[in-house]
């Protein structure tokens, strides 16, 4: 998410909030309290398995590098 909602294109803040079922109205001030923005995105992260690559040392750098590379390569 930008951290001004306002400066996303207008048909990406339409199909999201047609996705989270609001109007596109409704998410124009959406992270003003920058806390919201953290706090969804680590139930984000939690709820997709994601985990910071810090978080297992050096394999999780590795991993982390692999995932970019072949994301770039294949």
């Amino acid at each position: 998410m930008p951290d001004d909602v306002r400066a996303a294109p207008s048909a990406a803040v339409a199909r999201l909030a047609t996705q989270l079922g609001v109007e596109a109205g409704a998410l124009r001030y959406y992270g003003s309290r920058e806390k919201t923005r953290t706090d969804h995105l680590r139930l984000v992260a939690k709820r997709l398995g994601w985990r910071a690559a810090e978080d297992d040392g050096r394999a999780g750098w590795k991993a982390l590098r692999e995932f970019l590379v072949d994301g770039v390569t294949g």
